[in-house]
């Protein structure tokens, strides 16, 4: 592991806080080329904003997806939004009452009180890359949904930039945020310095897109100084084993813009690997995070409780539960859901006899460990069955691993 995450740790001093990733040496614009860019920006501007209700009044925003119905997972979207936002507004007031919350549809949703509605549109960043004439068919996964990856990937960031947002938090439909925040949390990751922050993890990161980020990483190196690709481990066998559960996360928006993470977006974006493989925004924004930033500018929000799953066939095929560590009633929250839910996993069968799990997180690079339970109903189905659980797991905990987050 260690060659790999000492020319990762070159990679990020080369790059924190930069505008000069990989970029080669620019000259001044002249005034006609500043007017030029100037008046696209106002543009791009505009024609981002003609697409969106009302008139921004934060610069931090709250973004959610919203659909009538989910073409790849079980569920009625518009029950399951309208029970987030009643949760979000109930459990994060001080965040939501200091920030816009947008909702992004492709028009089949009706206007919602105290909510900016933004159409899914070309302008707005919906849709295939323009050189991919032709969706590759994929009976699990529709169009939609990879547009949703790319929408999460590459196109949101400068979209919400034009829009006039500085930081975002993602919300999905499915998402529930548990347990109260006395506190509004872009103020907090303000406070702290931090760009980048999640609530919980996943293992997940198939060879595909393990080789892409080792392709990208030995591209590179030749533009940070001759330096040849590390001989050692790759990135899902070191670094990369781990990912951010990235349904939920709040992060600084025109970190995405700068040069190097530009670069990444666009080799991931012209990979096409969002529509042959369904490699997921989750693992590009992993792979950015770990590439790029420094571990003091990411944090993880442990504090509340959290539950997101993907229902398929009627049972939680992925994701879950996981408690936060100032949430009085986690335990009553976590039994509750125990003795509602059931699990499949791996392809096999199901079961009802889930487990509320133990296990120690960080919420910073060095910080202390904190105690959390959590309930995997795909890992307990699995385990139930006496087979393997899937490569891809969430909630992820797990002791052997504890600072494997932080890598």
């Amino acid at each position: 592991m260690m060659p790999l995450l000492i020319w990762l740790a070159y990679v990020v001093v080369a790059s924190q806080d930069s505008a000069r990733d990989y970029a080669a040496p620019r000259r001044h614009p002249s005034p006609r080329q500043r007017r030029n860019i100037s008046h696209a920006a106002r543009n791009a501007s505009r024609a981002a904003r003609r697409f969106c209700t009302g008139r921004r009044q934060s610069r931090d925003a709250i973004v959610y997806l919203g659909q009538r119905t989910h073409s790849s997972y079980d569920a009625t979207r518009t029950i399951t939004l309208n029970a987030s936002l009643e949760m979000l507004h109930a459990n994060m007031r001080r965040t939501v009452e200091a920030a816009d919350v947008i909702i992004f549809h492709e028009g089949d949703l009706d206007a919602i009180a105290n909510v900016r509605m933004c159409l899914l549109r070309e302008e707005t960043g919906w849709g295939p890359p323009p050189w991919l004439s032709e969706i590759p068919a994929n009976e699990n996964w529709s169009a939609g949904y990879r547009f949703m990856i790319r929408f999460y990937a590459v196109t949101i960031w400068p979209t919400l930039h034009r829009l006039g947002y500085q930081y975002v938090m993602r919300m999905d439909d499915d998402s529930f945020i548990l347990s109260p925040v006395k506190y509004n949390v872009f103020n907090d990751l303000r406070r702290r310095g931090a760009w980048y922050a999640y609530r919980t993890l996943s293992r997940e990161c198939p060879l595909f897109f393990g080789e892409f980020v080792d392709g990208f990483i030995a591209s590179v190196t030749p533009k940070l100084g001759n330096r040849p690709p590390p001989r050692g481990e790759s990135y899902c066998s070191s670094t990369g084993a781990l990912a951010f559960y990235n349904n939920w996360h709040v992060t600084k928006i025109s970190w995405w813009l700068e040069p190097g993470r530009a670069r990444f977006a666009e080799a991931f974006d012209r990979s096409n690997l969002i529509f042959t493989h369904r490699a997921g925004d989750l693992l590009f924004q992993t792979a950015s995070v770990k590439l790029f930033m420094p571990k003091a500018r990411r944090r993880r929000y442990a504090d509340f409780t959290y539950r997101h799953h993907s229902i398929i066939g009627g049972q939680v095929a992925f994701g879950g539960i996981e408690a936060g560590w100032r949430d009085r009633d986690a335990r009553a929250t976590l039994r509750a859901y125990a003795a509602t839910f059931e699990g499949v996993g791996n392809g096999t069968g199901t079961t009802s006899d889930l487990r509320v799990r133990k296990c120690g997180v960080q919420e910073e690079v060095d910080g202390p460990f904190r105690p959390t339970l959590y309930i995997s109903p795909a890992l307990d189905a699995a385990e139930a069955h006496h087979v393997p659980p899937s490569f891809t797991t969430a909630p992820f905990c797990e002791e052997q691993m504890p600072r494997a987050e932080f890598e």
